[in-house]
């Protein structure tokens, strides 16, 4: 009988630790995700509108298809619906793929603080060109 006992206080022990683990893995502050609403450092930074208005989007991360992802502030699908971009990663440049797959043609954005050859092109983009301008599906990251 003592034995089912420790057995079940054992179980419960470890029951415990689970949920303390669970708990603690959950806590992990949002920033260190991204996708919470604000453009900070090492994200890449999608907006609904022009000149960085309307929903945002960030993101420090590979993503694979934009599908089912919304902007925050206005909870608009972010699949070919992004009209200017924020590279805010000092250290790897942003590839925009047209298509979901990181698939398609893709246009890229210099890293944070860069001018590209002939600076025409930048580290932000206040209005993607028309061809780009909501028509991106997934995104990666290069050094």
């Amino acid at each position: 009988m003592k034995f089912v006992r420790m057995n079940r206080t054992v179980k419960t022990a470890a029951l415990g630790a689970a949920a303390v683990a669970l708990f603690t893995a959950s806590q992990v502050p949002a920033h260190a995700n991204g996708k919470d609403g604000r453009c900070e450092s090492g994200e890449v930074c999608l907006y609904e509108n022009r000149s960085w208005q309307g929903g945002l989007f960030d993101d420090n991360g590979w993503l694979q298809d934009y599908a089912g992802y919304k902007f925050s502030r206005t909870g608009d699908p972010i699949d070919n619906n992004v009209a200017s971009v924020i590279n805010n990663n000092g250290s790897m440049y942003w590839r925009g793929w047209q298509y979901k797959g990181n698939a398609g043609w893709h246009f890229d954005v210099n890293k944070r603080g860069q001018c590209g050859e002939g600076c025409d092109t930048f580290d932000r983009w206040s209005e993607l060109p028309s061809r780009i301008k909501n028509a991106l599906s997934s995104h990666t990251w290069y050094n």
